[in-house]
């Protein structure tokens, strides 16, 4: 059915729960946040040598740019990640994998759009999230959104 390395249907795999994929999550947040940091020391310290402009339309300039580009190194990690290896570093660190409904990899279209998901889940105050929590099936709103399922891999 799908070329997944677990041969069939996600229901015989066991779903991740919800302390897992919270921590996963967070070791992926982190992981972006120092990248972040990087992102924003490069353009603050481009801005700071900048001579003979007005600092507070620099500083809003590279504020705009700096979030652009999170933005951008957010989209590029998950897509990539979850799209090639149907895992994120902290995933892997988990023992996690995200599949299809089906149990086939997930590949790079679906995994943007299930990071289009996550934004989704974030702006509603985490709720998509914090539901895996509450559901027998361990999904998040972005799992039921792209039919996709996060499960144990050891």
């Amino acid at each position: 059915m799908g070329g997944s390395d677990f041969g069939g249907e996600t229901e015989f795999l066991e779903p991740a729960g919800f302390g897992a994929r919270f921590v996963a999550y967070l070791i992926d947040n982190i992981l972006l946040s120092v990248v972040g940091c990087v992102i924003g020391f490069v353009f603050g310290l481009a801005a700071g040598l900048s001579s003979g402009m007005d600092s507070q339309s620099v500083a809003t300039g590279v504020q705009l740019v700096a979030n652009a580009l999170g933005m951008l190194v957010s989209a590029a990690y998950f897509t990539f990640m979850i799209g090639a290896k149907g895992q994120t570093v902290g995933k892997m660190v988990m023992g996690l994998k995200v599949l299809r409904a089906d149990g086939g990899e997930v590949g790079f279209g679906l995994a943007f759009l299930r990071w289009i998901g996550y934004l989704i889940s974030s702006v509603i105050c985490l709720i998509g999230f914090i539901m895996a929590g509450f559901r027998d099936d361990r999904k998040a709103l972005h799992d039921l959104i792209f039919s996709t399922q996060v499960v144990k891999i050891r």
